[in-house]
């Protein structure tokens, strides 16, 4: 299928934003098991193969056929849920998960019909990590292209701040505000509609993120420089230290208690001995860690973030920037900053 400029940034845009997830959810992964960083980028590069076909497939309601990529990325909310439900004809979730769908196997045949075929038929032991890549893929397909559409919809209004009104624009925005042949539509009508869109787009990913569990979140860790393995060994044998003091003291004076009191995100008449005790022990478990990992992989990571909260916070960052460059179009219940 030939993809028009704009829909080859659609689907461009969507990969990207998936790229960028699987490469953390990955680094999260050999953190746990460092063989799958011997054929991670070849996995990888696979999957984001196969998405873009998912991507540029053409899906038929009725005689209106269109593109996967323009439907999630469009304002028909219905089409998009029917594609990203779990459900149904227009679902394609078994398109991403190709894991789920059972191949015929006749005996003493090796027949590949997915991917967890192909890495099973290589190596059984890791066939259960594409589906779970896959998961991970349709798990973060709606972020995606919310991530994509939002960075569409930012270029979209900052055009049409700036450019020249035609009468082919003007048009265009009487069909979408639905309005009569004829009717006056202004600059502001136009972007007042726009910036409502962007509002809906990041509403979407930040509710979202109160359905994000655990088991679901992309984690970040930066690489961090300062001082290196040998700096992390001699904090891990100061915080040894202190551990050592702790135990041998029976009680704690006031700035101790109200100092581990903030660790622990507690009321300090609340903490007692052991909860300082333990908290100590659980950060040098978790300094011990970090070392462990700095001394095989050669990286002294920094604490793990969660880096869609990371995305939420930036696009409401792009959302008021838009507000204060046009505080007269902001949406009801999103008063400019």
């Amino acid at each position: 299928m030939e993809l028009s400029p704009a829909q080859q940034r659609r689907v461009d845009g969507i990969v990207r934003e998936i790229d960028e997830y699987l490469t953390l959810r990955f680094g999260h992964a050999e953190r746990v098991n460092p063989k799958i960083g011997q054929f991670v980028d070849d996995l990888k590069a696979q999957l984001l193969v196969n998405l873009r076909a998912v991507l540029t497939k053409g899906k038929a309601w009725g005689a209106e056929k269109r593109m996967v990529a323009d439907v999630l990325c469009g304002d028909d909310l219905d089409k998009r849920y029917a594609l990203l439900n779990t459900t149904g004809q227009y679902s394609i979730m078994h398109e991403v998960i190709t894991s789920l769908a059972e191949s015929d196997k006749a005996d003493n045949v090796v027949h590949i019909g997915n991917m967890r075929d192909l890495y099973q038929a290589i190596d059984p032991s890791i066939s259960s990590l594409i589906e779970l890549a896959e998961t991970w893929i349709w798990w973060d397909l709606p972020d995606g292209v919310t991530l994509q559409a939002h960075s569409g919809q930012l270029t979209r209004i900052h055009r049409l701040a700036d450019m020249e009104i035609t009468e082919q624009v003007t048009d265009h925005y009487r069909q979408v505000l639905s309005l009569e042949p004829g009717t006056p539509v202004t600059r502001e009508m136009m972007l007042r509609f726009e910036v409502r869109r962007l509002h809906r787009l990041m509403t979407e990913f930040e509710l979202r993120r109160r359905d994000d569990l655990a088991h679901t979140q992309v984690l970040k860790r930066d690489i961090v420089e300062a001082g290196g393995v040998d700096q992390m060994i001699l904090d891990l044998g100061t915080e040894i230290q202190t551990l050592q003091r702790l135990e041998r003291a029976e009680s704690f004076d006031e700035p101790t208690i109200e100092h581990f009191a903030r660790k622990l995100a507690a009321d300090p008449a609340h903490v007692e001995r052991h909860h300082i005790i333990d908290w100590q022990r659980e950060h040098i478990a978790r300094l011990k860690q970090q070392v462990w990992t700095a001394l095989h992989t050669g990286q002294v990571l920094g604490e793990p973030r969660n880096f869609k909260l990371e995305q939420l916070a930036r696009l409401r960052a792009e959302f008021e920037g838009i507000l204060r460059a046009l505080p007269e179009l902001a949406p009801e219940g999103a008063a400019a900053p």
